[in-house]
């Protein structure tokens, strides 16, 4: 969380990232996605917040800081084959949570094994956003976790989902290792 723009050369940092995923995998980022006062004035005073200035990808910038625009083009840089993001209303407009897909063949390599996926607090529009990667990625069974009572009223999230896709909801705090095991 809020770490990956605070590296010296991002392309380095983004290709780095996509040479631990294998096809089919995802990567999960979570980045303030622009900068303010606030935030030049309290992280700038570290030695961090500065390591950006010496990366040429980001050279005349003011901050580490990075446009989703940018992002995507970091992404497609470093050889994912799709990226998304989900950012709130309001004060949570400049948090964004990033996922970049790898290809599900890379170098004639085989693709992931076909499966169940379980996703975790499932009806949030990250939750989504994963089963749509997911499901893009070949994906043919997702295990929607909820905590709390399962409830239908959140389905018209999913009426994009194509057929031979199953799906499962379950009640599940999947923060109780235990209690996720058992989805899978």
């Amino acid at each position: 969380t809020n770490v990956l723009h605070a590296t010296p050369c991002m392309r380095n940092t983004m290709r780095n990232c996509r040479a631990l995923l294998r096809p089919g995998g995802l990567m999960v980022v979570n980045e303030v996605v622009r900068t303010n006062a606030f935030a030049q004035i309290t992280f700038g005073l570290t030695d961090g917040w500065w390591f950006f200035a010496s990366d040429p990808g980001r050279r005349n910038e003011i901050s580490p800081l990075m446009a989703w625009e940018t992002w995507v083009r970091l992404f497609a840089e470093a050889g994912f084959e799709r990226s998304y993001r989900m950012n709130g209303p309001g004060p949570l407009e400049a948090q964004a949570v990033m996922i970049g897909s790898v290809a599900r063949r890379d170098g004639g390599a085989a693709p992931p094994a076909a499966g169940g996926h379980v996703l975790a607090n499932a009806d949030s529009p990250l939750g989504v956003i994963a089963g749509k990667a997911l499901v893009q990625g070949g994906a043919t069974r997702l295990v929607l976790a909820t905590p709390g009572a399962v409830s239908k009223a959140r389905d018209a999230d999913w009426k994009w989902l194509p057929k031979g896709v199953a799906v499962e909801r379950v009640s599940c705090d999947v923060a109780g290792g235990e209690a996720a095991a058992a989805l899978l």
